[in-house]
């Protein structure tokens, strides 16, 4: 006889993989050369012996809305959304390491602050809306995770140099494990 917890986990499983939900958001995706800059910013953080859960280089990305877990049919409406946006090529600055706390563990991240950003994701999330598709609605903190349950983190104790990162497109990722390692995976 299965426990209540074990039902629970044979029912996800079969619910993921026969009716197809998907775990699915939309993010900014980087280039190689801006990864390799946020890789010397980690060496950084762990030589001053900041510890955690540190963000797999081909996962960096900025998460502009949270989809959830989400039907597959669902994708076609989610690229209409992406392709009615406004949406021109634009660039960021990145000058700032900081911190905040997410059900009781510190997220280290990049910080920026550009209008063109805040603009792109208020429009994308009306037409979210428009198209009736749920989201995360907390407010947009424009940001890219690097670590997660950070020890040994302060803001003063590392400084770097200013990136700038090429923004081409809006992407709707899928976040999955494969072979065990979380995977963000573009779809379109």
């Amino acid at each position: 006889m299965l426990t209540t917890w074990e039902l629970g986990a044979v029912i996800n499983i079969i619910i993921k993989n026969y009716v197809g939900l998907m775990r699915l958001f939309l993010a900014l995706n980087f280039n190689n050369s801006f990864k390799e800059a946020v890789s010397h910013i980690y060496l950084k953080l762990k030589k001053s012996g900041v510890k955690g859960n540190y963000t797999l280089l081909p996962n960096l990305h900025m998460t502009l809305a949270f989809l959830g877990e989400t039907i597959k049919v669902d994708e076609i409406k989610v690229k209409k959304v992406i392709e009615s946006v406004n949406f021109t090529p634009f660039e960021l600055t990145f000058n700032k390491l900081d911190s905040f706390v997410n059900c009781g563990k510190e997220i280290v991240y990049l910080a920026t602050k550009n209008d063109t950003l805040i603009t792109l994701v208020s429009q994308l999330r009306s037409k979210l809306k428009n198209f009736d598709i749920s989201f995360d609605e907390k407010n947009f903190r424009a940001h890219i995770t690097l670590l997660r349950n950070a020890v040994g983190f302060s803001s003063e104790l590392i400084s770097i140099n200013k990136l700038t990162a090429s923004v081409e497109s809006i992407d709707l990722m899928h976040s999955h494990r494969v072979d065990g390692v979380l995977t963000y995976t573009r779809i379109y």
